[in-house]
């Protein structure tokens, strides 16, 4: 049997981070069954999504056990003068490659959802539009490149170690987790940008109570989420640099994936809640009756610094019916930004259909009609 020759620094680094990473996987368990056990009638993908997210958790918790007790209980992590020797590295391989995955399926599914709220044609046009797309399948194309550059690496590592003449295998851990920081903190800045875009589009003073607390909800979730897990792969990187003869950078892989994890899952959850008119108590808000029909208050009462005045919604049809009483045009201001532009799609449809139809029936009438064709040019 070969000599250990342990110290607390090879030690004490990844003890740490299995212990937290193992605490954030409970929180998982008990966020996933929450979510299923509430939601039971989402949509079957928003389930599969989920489940996979879930799964690969899953799958790093059992590879990071059996990294542990392989290298620190039973006596297979040798410590050297020139680093920290792994022999039996099959589990740090298949720890990476589930890791690599779920990070890139977590980014995917914040890029589905920065394209479903950039694809609203009522508030944003076919330019910015097709813009947002290019930008979206560029960043996924960049995630799902550099982690399949970095799973392939990782497999070819005949045993994977850290010293401080490592230089061969050193850019793989940069480009993975600096890759990963760079694609976190762009995801957050765009979801952050079409939220407030989508806002201010609809009209702060038009928008209601609900919808308003909701892209105000996930404002923050984006931003807090996108934070944390840029933090966690730059800590990576800072520790690598710092003490390349150590693990001490394997501590924070085990609490990354967890980070992810739940960010999705308090995500989404959060997302049902708003949406199922919920509040953090569980509480269900008060529905007005359909009878009721919500006005636009006076400019000079919705001025007044003393009185707080509440966000309602204008519904279309109550909005519509009183401005066309009226006569009024689609840039007054009865109506909202939101409600004028749909106006104005619906009168440049009108104007199409009109001229479609005014030319279909102009040449019916000149090549079935019994006139002078040569007279009529």
């Amino acid at each position: 049997m070969d000599s250990q020759t342990y110290d607390e620094d090879t030690l004490t680094g990844p003890f740490i981070g299995f212990v937290v990473g193992t605490v954030l996987f409970g929180l998982t368990i008990l966020q996933a069954s929450q979510y299923y056990f509430q939601f039971p009638k989402d949509s079957l993908f928003c389930k599969l999504k989920v489940g996979t997210v879930c799964a690969l958790d899953v799958s790093h918790f059992v590879f990071s056990v059996s990294l542990f007790h392989a290298n620190f209980i039973s006596t297979r992590w040798r410590a050297s003068g020139s680093g920290v020797l792994v022999k039996n590295d099959w589990s740090l391989k298949a720890l990476s490659m589930t890791q690599t995955l779920l990070i890139v399926l977590v980014q995917i599914i914040y890029l589905q959802r920065i394209y479903t709220l950039s694809n609203i044609p009522a508030l944003n046009k076919k330019t910015f539009t097709r813009i947002m797309n290019a930008v979206i399948c560029l960043i996924g194309l960049c995630a799902i490149c550099i982690g399949a550059v970095f799973c392939y690496k990782v497999q070819n590592v005949r045993v994977a170690y850290t010293a401080a003449n490592s230089g061969d295998q050193s850019w793989v851990i940069y480009l993975g987790f600096g890759a990963a920081a760079c694609l976190d903190a762009i995801i957050a800045a765009l979801t952050c940008f079409v939220l407030h875009k989508n806002r201010r589009d609809i009209g702060l003073g038009y928008i209601s109570r609900r919808s308003n607390r909701l892209l105000l909800s996930l404002f923050r979730y984006s931003l807090a989420t996108g934070i944390l897990t840029t933090l966690a792969a730059t800590l990576v990187i800072v520790l690598y640099l710092e003490r390349p003869t150590t693990t001490d950078y394997l501590s924070v892989t085990f609490i990354t994936t967890r980070l992810y994890t739940n960010s999705v899952l308090s995500f989404v959850q959060n997302v049902r809640r708003q949406l199922n008119n919920q509040d953090t108590l569980g509480t269900i808000g008060m529905k007005a009756p359909a009878e009721i029909v919500f006005t636009r208050r006076p400019e000079n009462y919705r001025r007044r610094p003393d009185i707080e005045t509440p966000l309602v919604l204008i519904t279309d049809s109550d909005s519509e019916f009183d401005a066309n009483s009226q006569h009024l045009s689609v840039y007054s201001p009865y109506y909202s930004p939101l409600q004028a532009r749909k106006r104005q799609i619906e009168e440049l449809e009108e104007i199409r259909n009109n001229l479609r139809s005014s030319l279909s029936s102009t040449l019916n009438i000149w090549f079935k009609g019994s006139i002078n064709r040569r007279s009529s040019l």
